[in-house]
């Protein structure tokens, strides 16, 4: 988990502090392929073992916080089909 979206005003916060050295040296060659926000959803998702992006469409008309958190994981999914090219 990388940030917050807050449930009640959709705004994303970074709550976790940012440094340049915040991943061990053995990693620095790896890329970061995204950064996935920590929402109540996601941890539901994961307690009823339902993914979030099964009921997610590219274009879907959700809430601010939902669409932020499915465009995290559909970035990601972008990386890598890139890195695989």
């Amino acid at each position: 988990m990388s940030y917050f979206i807050c449930p009640h005003c959709g705004e994303r916060h970074e709550i976790f502090h940012h440094s340049e050295r915040w991943r061990p040296e053995v990693l620095n060659d790896v890329p970061v392929l995204g950064r996935i926000p920590m929402t109540a959803e996601i941890s539901k998702g994961i307690d009823r073992e339902h993914p979030l992006m099964a009921d997610f469409t590219p274009g879907d008309a959700r809430p601010r916080a939902e669409a932020a958190q499915a465009e995290a994981f559909l970035e990601i999914a972008r990386a890598v089909q890139e890195k695989l090219k």
